[in-house]
């Protein structure tokens, strides 16, 4: 236990020395592009989302593996709709060009479109940013559903 504080302990010194911790206002803007990519998932905004999605972005899901295509394919057709997506307790760690975002979030989705069966999912996410020409892309999403909190049992999750 001792080894594992001391490396997160010098870890957490040499990032702050070359300039890996993010300072408020990256880490700002990397909240305020989190949210604004789960807006484009519950509007379709599939302009958008084509921008800021890397072309190699994947995303790891209770359901399987899904690339860029796929995703985008899905909200076109209405495949996949999201009615709501909320997210709480996020934290943005950045290490120089690239981050990672995570916290908690509550998904309200129909699984077949807009006629389909309504499906919701609580858990937690994470989601890997690396900045290229200054803008920030967003490479790769992994989401984990936590059985028990939609029956109170987890921290609750607030709009």
């Amino acid at each position: 236990m001792r080894h594992i504080l001391l490396i997160a302990t010098l870890l957490s010194a040499v990032a702050t020395a070359v300039g890996w911790a993010g300072d408020d206002d990256t880490e700002k803007e990397l909240v305020g592009l989190s949210r604004r990519i789960d807006e484009a998932y519950v509007k379709a905004d599939t302009a958008f989302l084509a921008d800021v999605l890397a072309d190699d972005w994947m995303a790891i899901e209770s359901r399987g593996i899904r690339d860029k295509a796929a995703l985008l394919k899905a909200l076109k057709e209405g495949s996949t709709k999201f009615t709501e997506i909320r997210t709480v307790e996020v934290k943005v760690r950045v290490y120089g060009d690239a981050a990672v975002v995570t916290g908690l979030y509550f998904v309200q989705s129909l699984s077949r479109g807009r006629e389909g069966i309504p499906f919701n999912d609580v858990g937690s996410f994470g989601r890997v940013f690396v900045r290229k020409g200054g803008m920030w892309q967003y490479v790769h999403s992994q989401s984990t559903p936590n059985v028990g909190w939609e029956s109170g049992a987890g921290p609750p999750i607030q709009k």
